[in-house]
């Protein structure tokens, strides 16, 4: 299980490449409800991303903000269906905010967050206070393989994917994509 979010019209999805790499069949559960088949229109493993087409309509679709990483202390929201025990039926909404750049070796293709990401948040998207994409959810630090190695505790830290990344990727896929044109705060 993890997560993918709409970004056309026509039923694209944008996902990780880990989460789909090893599945012999995809489906697509949506939140409103309905399964469909999807099918994987390219994939990159490097950057772990994943592009698939539904077999349907989206009900919606995502918009993308700013190509450039969040600013360390920005608040931001992830949304995923992360496991707590059962498969999700509906998607946790979870604040965090961004507390690191450049990880991986790799200058702003990556930042550090501070939400409770889990397994099943792969692929989710990352949205800044007006809503947009601003990332992908790529991974959770192993709290425990940090604390054998520093004897610190750290928990909810995820990783996410800077949004240039993933814009590269749907720009190389010749994937048609909304922006978002002014940032307003979602109100609560």
């Amino acid at each position: 299980i993890g997560t993918g979010f709409f970004i056309t019209p026509d039923g694209k999805l944008l996902t990780n490449h880990h989460v789909v790499a090893a599945c012999a069949g995809i489906t697509v559960e949506q939140a409103a409800g309905g399964v469909v088949r999807g099918t994987i229109l390219a994939a990159d493993e490097a950057r772990d991303l994943a592009l698939l087409q539904a077999g349907g309509p989206a009900p919606a679709t995502a918009k993308f903000g700013s190509t450039r990483p969040p600013g360390v202390g920005q608040l931001l929201v992830t949304v995923g269906y992360p496991n707590q025990g059962l498969a999700p039926v509906r998607p946790l909404i979870t604040e965090g905010t961004a507390v690191g750049l450049g990880t991986r070796g790799e200058a702003d293709s990556h930042y550090v967050i501070s939400a409770d990401v889990r397994h099943g948040n792969s692929g989710g998207p990352v949205l800044d206070q007006s809503g947009h994409v601003i990332g992908v959810v790529q991974a959770k630090v192993d709290t425990v393989k940090v604390y054998q190695k520093t004897k610190q505790l750290v928990d909810n830290i995820g990783i996410a994917i800077a949004n240039q990344v993933v814009v590269s990727f749907l720009q190389q896929n010749h994937v048609v994509f909304q922006r978002a044109a002014a940032n307003r705060a979602m109100t609560p």
